[in-house]
């Protein structure tokens, strides 16, 4: 059976007056952890909730880190692996750890990266995981700030950015990009038959909950 193609969309902004706050009192930096590591222990704290008496056991999770300081060249991500147990409590200590790891993984994920050679003619292997179970169950890309050069005839206000490889890519992708007047925008992608849209839709409310909880 040929899987759907279908594609859902959920667009959440957090306002500039909130990212301001997050950033102005340097709460991220102050426990030595990232917006990308913080959204990681917030996502798993949410997920922890929600799974309760669905028919999922477990979800994997990856993040998308970039390997720009590494290389050199324009904006290459690559997939890094994490298997945590999770908590429906967020917790600074895990978000410090969590940046601490994908610091790490900024010079080590090259080498993974470099692997993909021996998986032959790409676009056989990646055919050949159509319609099996994803291998990846939530994934995180953060692109950071987007900042425009002053001046000229037009501007850019709102920016999101998605991902649409909801057949053979995760079952989930949350993407993350801020804008330049500083508000923080993420959009959640999911496939029509990769996950339930009422329990993504569960994650979605727990996840902008555990957001705001953690900024009072």
């Amino acid at each position: 059976m040929v899987p759907s193609v279908r594609v859902n969309v959920r667009l959440l902004t957090l306002p500039a007056s909130n990212m301001q706050k997050l950033a102005t009192l340097r709460v991220c930096h102050a426990h030595n952890a990232t917006i990308t590591s913080a959204l990681w222990v917030l996502q798993t704290c949410s997920l922890s909730c929600v799974l309760v008496d669905t028919r999922y056991m477990y979800l994997s999770t990856n993040v998308a880190i970039s390997l720009r300081r590494v290389i050199g060249v324009g904006d290459p991500e690559v997939i890094c692996h994490y298997a945590r147990p999770v908590d429906t409590i967020f917790s600074w200590d895990r978000a410090r750890s969590f940046a601490a790891e994908l610091q790490a993984e900024k010079t080590d994920a090259r080498y993974t990266l470099g692997l993909l050679r021996l998986a032959g003619n790409l676009k056989k292997f990646m055919a050949s995981e159509l319609g099996k179970k994803h291998l990846i169950g939530i994934q995180i890309s953060n692109l950071g700030r987007f900042d425009t050069l002053e001046g000229g005839n037009w501007r850019i206000e709102d920016i999101f950015f998605g991902q649409a490889d909801v057949v053979a890519g995760a079952g989930l992708f949350i993407n993350v990009v801020g804008d330049p007047s500083g508000t923080l925008n993420i959009a959640f992608t999911w496939g029509e038959s990769s996950l339930e849209s009422q329990f993504v839709e569960r994650f979605i409310k727990s996840f902008q909950d555990e957001f705001y909880e953690i900024l009072v």
